[in-house]
């Protein structure tokens, strides 16, 4: 309790340990506790971003190629998968891979979410996405004549966009993006 007290909500804040919306002391109050996550968000972010510059630095990319992220938003997802009768029968979350500014060589491998007919499951997804009036694409410094670009550049809006209204079963929407050679196109 004495920890709690550190992070307790001061007056009209949504953010710490405590209750929401208290308006009256005759009130009944909910028998929960909020807690803020803005720390450990901004943990992350600095983290993703560190990561970000890494990569870019193994991959002799110019540091330019990585503004995209700077202004970039952050959105956190939990799913919580309660134990299923018939797992077998549902996806817990789709297949899918994730997009990668790397051009193919870093590849972005497919993963996913199932579920299990006795335990349940709680994960907690961290995304640091690129500022949506941008550009995604390979980045231009890992773009050569003798490495071409394998990925169409598109909007970060459009991207997200088709990311969201493609279909569970349907071609994962990094590889609606590829760039096709004409030995593919006869194929």
């Amino acid at each position: 309790m004495e920890e709690k007290k550190n992070f307790w909500q001061q007056e009209e804040d949504l953010e710490g340990f405590g209750q929401a919306f208290v308006v009256s002391e005759e009130r009944k109050l909910n028998w929960v506790d909020i807690e803020t996550l803005e720390a450990y968000s901004f943990e992350l972010k600095t983290l993703a971003i560190k990561i970000l510059h890494l990569m870019a630095k193994a991959l002799g990319m110019d540091a330019t190629d990585m503004e995209l992220f700077e202004e970039g938003s952050q959105s956190m997802r939990m799913n919580y998968y309660p134990p299923c009768p018939q797992p077998e029968l549902v996806i817990g979350l789709n297949p899918h891979t994730d997009p990668i500014v790397t051009n193919g060589i870093y590849r972005s491998i497919e993963h996913r979410a199932t579920v299990n007919s006795e335990k349940e499951r709680v994960s907690i997804a961290t995304f640091y996405n690129p500022k949506l009036d941008g550009d995604m694409g390979p980045a231009p410094s890992l773009v050569t004549p003798e490495r071409p670009a394998l990925f169409k550049r598109i909007g970060v809006a459009d991207y997200f966009e088709g990311l969201f209204t493609r279909e569970l079963h349907g071609k994962p929407n990094l590889e609606a993006m590829r760039i096709q050679n004409e030995d593919e196109k006869s194929i």
